[in-house]
């Protein structure tokens, strides 16, 4: 596509492209020449919540753009992307990081349910070895009688 542009006394511009062009390249082609004319739009500052600018920091870095990159159009610090895509990573590992603490909850409870079953087959142990002592002692004392 060939642009050509004449200017008339910095007043306006003739602008004759072959073909046609998309609402896009008008629009484009329209802030272009209010911004020869110098009335360009004021921009408009949107704030956005700590949620929102979160959610943006994922988007970007999925995207491919550098910290520097999401630093100056989000004016965030580098440190900022660093924890957001940190906590985005638990926030991914969520589901998995509850099913490993329920198997573990799982593990615990089969781990103390065992230990009380020992610590009964240690007392039922413990009164034989009790009874075996009793009766060695009987044993003891009715050799050294004789």
């Amino acid at each position: 596509m060939r642009m050509e542009i004449e200017e008339r006394e910095n007043e306006e511009a003739d602008v004759e492209v072959g073909g046609e062009l998309s609402e896009a390249d008008k629009e484009m082609i329209d802030e272009i020449v209010r911004d020869l004319k110098g009335e360009r739009k004021k921009s408009v500052k949107v704030r956005l919540t700590r949620k929102e600018k979160a959610e943006r920091i994922v988007e970007m870095y999925n995207a491919g753009y550098t910290y520097k990159e999401i630093c100056e159009v989000l004016r965030v610090a580098p440190k900022t992307i660093a924890r957001v895509l940190r906590e985005a990573e638990i926030g991914d590992m969520r589901p998995e990081i509850e099913e490993r603490l329920k198997r573990m909850e799982e593990r615990v409870q089969k781990l103390e349910s065992d230990v009380k079953e020992l610590k009964q087959e240690m007392l039922k142990k413990d009164m034989r070895i009790e009874k075996l002592v009793r009766a060695v002692k009987q044993l003891y004392q009715k050799a050294v009688l004789i």
